[in-house]
């Protein structure tokens, strides 16, 4: 089955079975490129189930087993040894749903996320790079909707910069 037609603001059953887009006629070849906009109902005809693909173009396969999957709501590398004096906005190396990053003090920093996530319990991750046999310990001491705020310390729990860190938050 072959779709030429271009469905905007409406739902639309195209097909109870194998459906091909582009040039892919009776088989069950991928395409190259598919833009979706909106909520999609995937192996169902009920949008309660929604999969957002973001404009990212976005492809991934389930891994096997019934657990449900969970999605990364923000990420951020930043060079937390930028200078400057305090409060400084530190260099992001990469990021995605995170606005800002924040140096509030020696080893404190705040990530400030552009879209809030669902929960202040969410699951915060941190992981930091230092030049040399240098022992950092990065800890989450805040974390809300729109923020999340970590503490870098050496092993003798003295502040310190990290030359980099990075963050995770699964909501």
């Amino acid at each position: 089955m072959v779709f030429n037609t271009i469905f905007t603001n409406t739902t639309q059953k195209l097909a109870s079975s194998n459906v091909s887009i582009g040039n892919y006629i009776n088989t069950v070849t991928p395409v190259n490129s598919l833009i979706i906009s909106g909520n999609v109902g995937i192996g169902t005809t009920n949008l309660a189930g929604i999969l957002a693909l973001g404009s990212g173009g976005a492809a991934f396969a389930a891994p096997p087993g019934n657990a449900p999957l969970y999605a990364i709501r923000a990420w951020v590398r930043f060079d937390g040894s930028t200078a400057g004096t305090n409060p400084a906005a530190m260099t992001i190396n990469g990021s995605g749903n995170v606005s800002s990053v924040t140096r509030n003090s020696l080893g404190n920093f705040t990530i400030t996320y552009t879209t809030a996530l669902s929960t202040n319990n969410s699951v915060v991750c941190t992981a930091g790079e230092t030049a040399g046999n240098l022992n950092r310990i990065i800890t989450l001491y805040s974390t809300t909707t729109i923020s999340s705020s970590i503490l870098t310390v050496n092993t003798s729990a003295n502040s310190v910069n990290p030359d980099i860190i990075s963050v995770i938050a699964i909501a």
